[in-house]
């Protein structure tokens, strides 16, 4: 086995290129704020919807580019099911950015 090596041409032609100073821009991905009650109701933004509407509502974030990340907000005496029904959806329809949000403890240093 030979191992042949040679230097690579970086350019074959010398030009003095032009610099320009620009901002690079950052699209930043929207935000979405899922709630789910004590009683299991989830509200898109606020808004209340049904698990139909929340199924379509999901797979119109699942398209945007950049994904809006889904912020899950859940009462502490909401059950488990309505929880792991949300997450399955969001699991359905492609969206891959889900976090939870709670808020701090007092008794934390």
């Amino acid at each position: 086995i030979f191992i042949i090596t040679a230097p690579l041409m970086t350019s074959a032609i010398k030009m003095d290129l032009p610099t320009a100073a620009s901002k690079a821009v950052e699209t930043k991905p929207d935000t979405v704020q899922l709630s789910i009650d004590a009683k299991g109701v989830f509200y898109w933004n606020q808004t209340t919807v049904d698990v139909a509407t929340l199924k379509s509502n999901m797979q119109e974030a699942a398209k945007k580019q950049p994904q809006p990340e889904i912020h899950l907000r859940a009462d502490k005496l909401t059950k488990y099911a309505s929880v792991a029904q949300a997450l399955s959806l969001a699991q359905q329809t492609g969206l891959t950015k889900v976090g939870f949000v709670t808020l701090p403890d007092a008794a934390a240093p």
